[in-house]
């Protein structure tokens, strides 16, 4: 909701071969603020060996990289917990986790809030999802979609950037399994 009726939003999306990234931007006069929107965020062995190699250069685009760096706020869905603990999802085909020292890639590529309600985040269990909590709460990225409690889960983050606020929220059918 926008205090003046002057505002505009306006979207760009840029997209190369192996990335897309949509930034997004609130005008009122001279006030402006971009935010970067990213997709499913996988940080796999293989990507993860070119950030050690070139940091954030060794996966994606300059131009991508700034927009998300550059962006008043840049927000993606992490498709993955964060931990060392727990075990794979029993049958399920693909399941997913990262070592919870990655989430410097996140930091690095200027990310500010992290979408966590989708079909992954439970593939190790609840132990690494509540793992997953504690890894972005001390890195400072803040969470949507999934929380200790419904509560938590539900909770609207909401972000202030030139005077204006922008809301974030995410929800998934996703539930633990009985095991």
């Amino acid at each position: 909701n926008h205090s003046s009726d002057k505002d505009l939003l306006t979207s760009e999306t840029t997209s190369s071969e192996s990335e897309t990234t949509t930034t997004s931007g609130i005008h009122n006069g001279t006030d402006k603020i971009t935010i970067a929107f990213a997709g499913d965020i996988l940080l796999a062995d293989n990507l993860y060996a070119s950030y050690q190699a070139n940091g954030v250069a060794g996966f994606l685009s300059e131009t991508v990289s700034n927009q998300l760096k550059n962006a008043d706020l840049t927000f993606i869905n992490q498709e993955f917990p964060f931990s060392n603990r727990g075990t794979p999802e029993p049958n399920k085909e693909y399941t997913y986790c990262v070592a919870p020292e990655r989430v410097q890639v996140f930091l690095d590529m200027g990310v500010d809030v992290v979408s966590i309600s989708n079909n992954h985040i439970l593939d190790y269990g609840q132990d690494a999802l509540v793992d997953t909590f504690s890894v972005l709460e001390n890195a400072g990225i803040d969470y949507v979609g999934a929380g200790s409690d419904l509560d938590r889960a539900k909770q609207l983050i909401i972000k202030e950037v030139n005077g204006k606020k922008i809301g974030f929220l995410a929800a998934s059918r996703v539930v633990p399994s009985e095991s």
